[in-house]
């Protein structure tokens, strides 16, 4: 019984500290960080998380870390969706707008807090396809416009 107890806190601890070495690899800011567990796993620190939930976080940081070089980013079992993705090279508008993305979600104002469901927002409101492409003035307006989004009732 001990045994397995130790090995699992092992695990956890090595978990942990691979979550850790990658968001200082990835020179995440820590809002951002939070941001990002808060995304995939819906708690904003790492020693909340659940073995599958920490799994699912070196997943995500393993995939920005490739620069999203594989196809999609990994994909939440169960829901079938992928996650938000946060890069390091993002202007600090743009990672705003995607936490205020999943602030809309976990809200209940938008179904899917997925980047492809954020670009289509962006599509509709500012006829740009990527969020990233919006210019100074389309990125303060649309941090505006989703400001008022989550005050509204």
């Amino acid at each position: 019984m001990a045994t397995a107890k130790r090995k699992t806190r092992n695990r956890r601890t090595g978990q942990l500290s691979a979550i850790h070495v990658l968001k200082s690899k990835l020179g995440l800011e820590d809002d951002d960080y939070r941001d990002i567990l808060e995304g995939i796993t819906g708690k904003r620190s790492s020693a909340q998380l659940t073995d599958r939930g920490r799994q699912r976080v070196l997943d995500h940081l393993r995939w920005m870390e490739s620069g999203g070089q594989t196809p999609d980013p990994p994909v939440d079992p169960e829901k079938g969706r992928g996650y938000m993705d946060f890069r390091k090279d993002d202007e600090p508008r743009v990672r705003k707008i995607k936490a205020m993305w999943i602030q809309l979600g976990k809200a209940g104002k938008v179904e899917r807090t997925t980047l492809p469901a954020l670009n289509a927002w962006v599509t509709r409101q500012f006829g740009v396809s990527l969020v990233q492409s919006l210019d100074s003035k389309q990125l303060n307006r649309a941090i505006e416009q989703l400001k008022g989004w989550l005050d509204r009732n």
